[in-house]
């Protein structure tokens, strides 16, 4: 596409594809980092810590800036779309990486509650490990 079309609509800018491609897509990563540390801030302080409607923004996002790149008819407007895909790709990950964590987090201490309490006794009159995490009544079947 940057070849075929951009090339016959703007000057020698794009007589190089290769080099437009590493542009747009240093573009979108910059504005990628850019979103994600405002929008945590924002989803952890003024949201309560929800991620799903950051996530649901940034489908949305994500889907008419993929949308609107068969519009596209000139670079100016794909480093546009370039750096709205990019927020987008930032909002979506920062809210990933989150989930990600907040649940790791909840599994930690499931873990942790679990394994401090896992010290019985086996049939044979012995300790059992404290690495099994398993309840009382399904360790000893």
């Amino acid at each position: 596409f940057i070849h075929d079309e951009l090339q016959e609509k703007t000057s020698t800018s794009a007589s190089n594809p290769e080099s437009i491609v590493a542009l747009l897509a240093i573009v979108g990563q910059t504005a990628g980092a850019i979103t994600c540390y405002p929008v945590g801030i924002l989803s952890d302080q003024y949201f309560g810590s929800r991620r799903k409607p950051f996530v649901y923004m940034s489908c949305v996002m994500l889907a008419f800036g993929n949308l609107s790149l068969l519009l596209c008819t000139t670079l100016s407007q794909m480093i546009l779309v370039s750096i709205w895909l990019g927020a987008a790709n930032g909002i979506y990950l920062t809210m990933d990486t989150s989930l990600a964590v907040d649940t790791i987090d909840e599994v930690n201490d499931e873990y942790i509650e679990v394994s401090s309490s896992s010290t019985t006794t086996a049939p044979t009159g012995t300790n059992q490990d404290k690495s099994d995490i398993r309840p009382h009544n399904e360790a000893q079947m």
